[in-house]
């Protein structure tokens, strides 16, 4: 009895869950919300602006990103994010949703009225790329870098654990990206700053602290100066915010006009004589990728 007792004292106790109860839950309810449709997803409403959209998706994916929520079904919760955030961020998609949803009415039928036949729309989910809406937003990497196949990199993983310190060195960066999105996005005050001229914020400034992007143009209110100029480390935390935020907005931009050649692109397969097709995809290659360059320039990030 003396050694059954000891070999139950002596057995290791059981490894704890690599994720926790209330990540669980918040897995499964973004799932239960796809039958909502992507407003619902995003938590959002069907009036949302594009700030309200980009704010919703940078907060959710960065909670719901599989490197940081392993609960089961996670990949499928952050695949839901990323969709639809792609159709909610493009003006185009989101016109498109707004009227018939995740369908498209069949050619020759415009109104889609009363029994008309549905297909599915052509821009959707099969052409989406999460992973690359991600690194493209914060910076991660960049779309087209590896692609991804049918099976998501987060499955694969569990075929070969890697090693613990570079998986713990690959996840630093996501956790650091996630403390700084969270104090951005509870803002306790109101903005120091805008990129543009809008309401107060009609004063012109440019960046110019040590170990910032110099000459990055923004735009403050009349009590800037009493308030943060005449200090220093104020003026430093500002001209380091104007910097994040400025890339941050590059890189969208680059995003959204990448999305929009890609969809020229495909567009242009479709015309029905080979003239058609090749003046359409030249028109496409040359869609003017001002974001994309200009993040080059400033920032030397290829995207």
């Amino acid at each position: 009895a003396s050694s059954s007792g000891a070999a139950r004292a002596s057995a290791p106790a059981p490894a704890a869950a690599p994720y926790t109860p209330q990540q669980a839950d918040a897995v499964k309810k973004v799932i239960a919300l796809k039958r909502s449709g992507h407003y619902a997803v995003l938590g959002v409403q069907r009036t949302a602006t594009e700030d309200e959209v980009k704010k919703a998706y940078r907060k959710l994916a960065l909670k719901f990103h599989p490197d940081k929520n392993r609960a089961p079904n996670a990949d499928e919760a952050f695949k839901c994010i990323g969709l639809a955030f792609a159709t909610l961020s493009d003006r185009e998609k989101r016109a498109h949703y707004d009227r018939y949803g995740d369908d498209e009415p069949e050619q020759g039928m415009p109104g889609g009225g009363f029994g008309a036949r549905r297909r599915r729309a052509p821009h959707h989910a099969e052409e989406v790329d999460v992973e690359d809406i991600f690194n493209m937003f914060f910076g991660t990497g960049v779309p087209g870098g590896v692609r991804r196949q049918q099976q998501p990199q987060f499955r694969r993983r569990q075929q070969a654990p890697p090693n613990q310190l570079a998986q713990f060195m690959n996840i630093v960066p996501l956790l650091f990206l996630f403390a700084l999105t969270f104090l951005n996005s509870t803002p306790l005050h109101e903005p120091a700053f805008s990129l543009e001229r809008r309401g107060k914020y009609a004063v012109e400034r440019f960046t110019k602290s040590r170990g910032v992007t110099r000459d990055i143009r923004y735009f403050v209110s009349e009590t800037f100066s009493a308030k943060h100029a005449r200090d220093p480390y104020a003026l430093a935390r500002v001209d380091q915010s104007v910097e994040t935020e400025y890339e941050t907005s590059l890189r969208y931009g680059c995003f959204a006009q990448r999305e929009q050649q890609r969809r020229l692109q495909y567009a242009a397969r479709m015309k029905r004589t080979r003239t058609q097709r090749e003046d359409a995809l030249e028109r496409a290659k040359n869609y003017p990728l001002s974001d994309c360059a200009k993040l080059e320039e400033v920032f030397g990030v290829r995207a």
